[in-house]
């Protein structure tokens, strides 16, 4: 009797082996959304445009991918940000945050 219930094992074992191997196809198609839209509140134009190349330039093509901590890094760079806030809003958006830093604005009026 033991023997008879090993066999059926192994025989549903190799036809779960086949189906999962032979249905593999569809997942091959799986696409995840890609980060289509960047939104950054805050900052005026053309501040604006550095923080968008570099998230650009890091080729973060998909949102599950996206690394915060590289992009924390990077924005940190920027002497005019204070603090920031990085927002992902599933399934294709962007949203960053952004206070600029007082004293930085205030030095600017001054000589311009």
């Amino acid at each position: 009797m033991h023997l008879l219930i090993s066999k059926k094992i192994v025989v549903y074992f190799l036809m779960f082996c086949f189906l999962v191997s032979i249905n593999n196809i569809s997942f091959m198609n799986v696409s995840f959304p890609k980060i289509s839209e960047v939104e950054i509140n805050g900052l005026n134009p053309d501040e604006r445009k550095k923080i968008e190349d570099i998230i650009y330039d890091s080729n973060f093509k998909n949102i599950f991918y996206l690394d915060k901590e590289y992009l924390k890094r990077k924005i940190n760079s920027i002497n005019i940000i204070e603090q920031f806030e990085i927002f992902k809003n599933y399934p294709s958006t962007l949203k960053i945050f952004i206070e600029k830093n007082r004293n930085t604005c205030a030095n600017k009026k001054k000589w311009f």
